[in-house]
């Protein structure tokens, strides 16, 4: 029997190009990537900011022709664009769901506070300097690069 369970691109995309989505669709497939309880996953916010670069990581292992996605661009909240941006990439990949797996038991992740001040310190230099986040924005505006 296999643990992988697919989930539609849309979802995909949300993890590893951020695109924007709701927060129960992005803690769903996190906490399946995860092999955990959705409630387990901390709250979308601190998931993008923790979990979420090494669940990317490991889809695009999984599906390396998810790297050929460009970034998307700035939808400015136009939900019908990015659902027609979704189906744009779907389309190229010939396909409107992946089978993912979740993430190998012995691999390391991060997930607990202190990685949570580690992102913000990288994000930002320090933690001594005082930082307004805006919750409207992906990564809450932190300006998070890729990890690609």
């Amino acid at each position: 029997m296999s643990d992988k369970v697919e989930f539609d691109l849309y979802s995909i995309l949300a993890v590893t190009h951020r695109l924007p989505s709701t927060a129960r669709q992005f803690r769903t497939i996190l906490a399946h990537i995860l092999g955990v309880e959705i409630n387990q996953v901390p709250g979308a916010g601190l998931a993008a900011l923790t979990v979420a670069p090494d669940c990317a990581l490991w889809l695009l292992e999984q599906h390396p022709q998810l790297r050929t996605i460009p970034a998307p661009p700035d939808f400015d909240g136009d939900e019908d664009a990015m659902d027609t941006w979704a189906a744009q990439q779907a389309e190229v990949l010939g396909t409107e769901r992946l089978p993912i797996a979740p993430l190998p038991p012995n691999r390391p992740r991060r997930d607990s506070l202190g990685d949570v001040l580690d992102t913000i310190a990288d994000i930002r230099g320090d933690l001594n300097m005082i930082v307004i986040v805006d919750p409207t924005k992906p990564d809450f505006g932190l300006g998070k690069p890729s990890d690609d």
